[in-house]
């Protein structure tokens, strides 16, 4: 079974830019080491991760040390869920940092075309916010 977990949190006042490259780093290398797929998004002070996988993996990796991490707080889990299909199987093969409005286009691009379940709806929601703070 696989496992998906979304959540919104809010970032620490300790994490500058440099910070917030190297865990870009440290997470692009931690999870396509352990083939987990997904999204990390940052904005406005705030994050935006998707991750899939195992469902083991994911709720080990979650639970944890996501929720444990000093570099954010006030964590809410919009999706928590187990599936049969990851909503991101399909999309690339590795984890995916998204750093601009482009990338971002193209992701709820892709969960426009590729509808597995109400989920792919509800990411998508989710998302839009973020593309308008983007772009301006």
């Amino acid at each position: 079974m696989f496992c998906t977990i979304c959540y919104i949190s809010k970032a620490s006042n300790l994490l500058d830019k440099n910070k917030l490259n190297e865990l870009f780093e440290q997470v692009t290398i931690f999870n396509n080491s352990n083939n987990i797929k997904g999204i990390l998004l940052f904005n406005n002070n705030y994050f935006f991760q998707i991750i899939e996988g195992e469902t083991v993996i994911i709720n080990k990796l979650f639970h944890s040390k996501i929720k444990l991490d000093s570099r954010h707080n006030n964590i809410l889990v919009a999706i928590e869920k187990e599936f049969k299909n990851s909503v991101f199987s399909e999309y690339n093969s590795k984890f995916n940092i998204v750093k601009d409005a482009n990338d971002l286009k193209k992701i709820i691009a892709y969960l426009e075309i590729n509808k597995f379940s109400s989920t792919n709806e509800k990411i998508k929601r989710l998302l839009k916010p973020f593309l308008i703070l983007m772009e301006d």
